[in-house]
């Protein structure tokens, strides 16, 4: 089905180290929406929080209605490395759920990005309320020589998940 889409959005500098902004559509699909705020904590440390409506998420080969809530921290920690951390809480669709990301980056060079992630978090069906516990881990790799940026990653996720008849099973991504 077509979805045509129309939006507005924008930011606004509350102060030097306060940043807010929104976005809002709608389209065949219904609304989307998207608002956060940004805190320069210091030169080196952002924190974040952003809430997102959206309704093109697939979940089982259908689309959905699904809501984000995400806070947390991108913190540089040298001139070339830097990690965050952040919070997930999501609802709607065909699960709720919480989990936590943390990664790091690292450019030893101007051309080289190497980058690793772990999120780890409970997702619950909200027909069956059976649980998947993620477990989920990535490594990146990236080169940028203007006007060339190549890019690869691979990812391993783990879930351990609840049937609706009390039993378990594992799958490995």
């Amino acid at each position: 089905d077509p979805n045509r889409r129309g939006g507005v959005g924008g930011s606004y500098r509350f102060s030097d180290r306060l940043l807010g902004d929104a976005e809002v559509s709608y389209g065949d699909g219904g609304p989307g929406v998207r608002a956060g705020t940004e805190f320069q904590e210091s030169a080196e440390t952002r924190r974040y929080v952003n809430y997102s409506l959206d309704n093109e998420r697939a979940v089982d080969g259908q689309h959905a209605r699904q809501g984000r809530l995400t806070s947390g921290f991108r913190s540089l920690i040298s001139d070339s490395a830097s990690l965050y951390q952040e919070d997930r809480l999501q609802h709607g669709g065909g699960s709720n759920g919480l989990s936590r990301a943390l990664g790091m980056s690292w450019s030893p060079s101007e051309q080289w990005t190497f980058g690793a992630d772990w999120e780890t978090g409970t997702l619950v069906d909200r027909r069956t309320q059976a649980e998947t516990e993620r477990n989920a881990g990535g490594g990146r790799v990236s080169y940028r020589l203007d006007p060339l940026f190549v890019s690869s990653g691979i990812e391993y996720r783990f879930d351990d998940q609840e049937q609706p008849d009390g039993s378990r099973s594992q799958r490995t991504t």
